[in-house]
């Protein structure tokens, strides 16, 4: 998903996209997020025309504070329209595997219902900081350097990880072995010159994933 719409009750209507949700603002808005799944823990969510009114005349604190963060007046936005952005979609699944589907934000923010195996090497093990948010904030400094703080205030913590993997793939010396991968291999931190002389490059791909660089980049 790379937007929602959200209705607003005067028939006005607002597109929110993943870079509305930027990197310095993804674990604020994330936590926030949790605290209002956890209050609903165990009630009915679905369908939201039964449902929404309810739950949002009981948790409204909730639900604007997470608002707040997006730049949305909660009170302003339909009941449907600010159920499926903060509660959940149309359940998924059959049987004891149903359950509600991902809300509108958690789906603008990155994460999905689907289960992946990781992917591991025997005897390899990744560096991490524990917290996948530092990570590729971390990465997003070490590659872009000065450009970094710039790029974290304007893109979605999946759009800055999709970044580093591109210009990461952009710098790699075509010369290298292909079997190195990783983090076996030495990060290369672009130099000022470098990103200059790349960056027309570096901007077709980027517009080629649908990933849009702010003003000046």
């Amino acid at each position: 998903m790379q937007w929602s719409r959200l209705n607003f009750k005067d028939g006005d209507f607002k597109l929110l996209f993943k870079a509305d949700i930027p990197g310095v603002k993804h674990q604020s808005i994330r936590a926030y997020h949790l605290e209002l799944q956890t209050e609903l823990s165990g009630m009915p969510v679905w369908p939201p025309e039964e449902v929404a009114t309810v739950l949002y005349e009981n948790f409204a604190p909730y639900y604007q504070k997470v608002t707040q963060l997006l730049g949305v007046e909660c009170d302003r936005l339909t009941d449907e329209s600010r159920h499926l952005l903060l509660v959940c979609t149309r359940p998924v699944g059959e049987g004891e595997s149903l359950r509600p589907g991902l809300s509108f934000l958690e789906k603008l923010m990155g994460y999905s219902l689907e289960k992946t195996e990781p992917v591991t090497d025997i005897g390899k093990s990744v560096p991490t900081t524990g917290d996948y948010v530092l990570d590729v904030k971390t990465d997003l400094y070490l590659i872009f350097k000065r450009h970094a703080p710039k790029l974290w205030e304007m893109h979605s913590l999946e759009e800055c990880a999709l970044l580093c993997r591109q210009a990461n793939e952009r710098m790699r010396d075509p010369d290298e072995a292909d079997n190195e991968e990783g983090w076996e291999k030495k990060v290369e931190v672009v130099d000022d010159a470098i990103f200059l002389e790349k960056k027309s490059e570096i901007l077709l791909r980027l517009s080629a994933i649908g990933v849009i660089p702010p003003e000046g980049f």
